[in-house]
């Protein structure tokens, strides 16, 4: 009845909200790299006239390679490390204290596995931040409360 439709909407919205937090940490811990070799010359050939490129094929075709230069791409700060705390603690924040809404340990346990799911991925994006270990030890504790 009416009580099983609102703990349906009531477990889909807090799911959607952890998959906000999921969906935001990847795309913020998303480092850009700089372009490969072979796109910055394909960028230039799109500025060269047809016999210049044309010449720069011959040249290429011709020229024998023993040994080529490892190509390292050149990585970007990775913009999650600031804020991963704020992700990761805020939802570890009151997890122990029993709500009237909640009980992870005993009726919502799928919120609990979606909770500890989430974490994991915030821990995951942030695994180059200073904070990482310390964020790391929380997450252990948490889950041997459950255990």
């Amino acid at each position: 009845g009416i009580n099983a439709e609102y703990g349906k909407q009531w477990y889909q919205r807090r799911v959607r909200v952890l998959d906000v937090i999921v969906q935001a940490s990847r795309e913020l811990s998303r480092i850009a790299v700089s372009p490969r070799e072979d796109e910055i010359e394909k960028l230039k050939k799109l500025n060269m006239k047809p016999w210049e490129i044309e010449v720069l094929e011959r040249l290429k075709k011709k020229t024998k390679r023993f040994n080529s230069a490892t190509k390292i791409p050149i990585g970007k700060e990775n913009k999650f490390n600031f804020v991963c705390g704020n992700f990761f603690y805020a939802l570890m924040n009151q997890y122990d204290k029993e709500l009237r809404t909640l009980n992870l340990a005993e009726e919502d346990t799928l919120v609990l596995g979606r909770l500890i799911y989430t974490l994991g991925v915030v821990l995951h994006c942030a695994s180059n931040a200073p904070a990482a270990p310390n964020m790391g030890k929380t997450l252990l504790d948490f889950v041997r409360v459950f255990h």
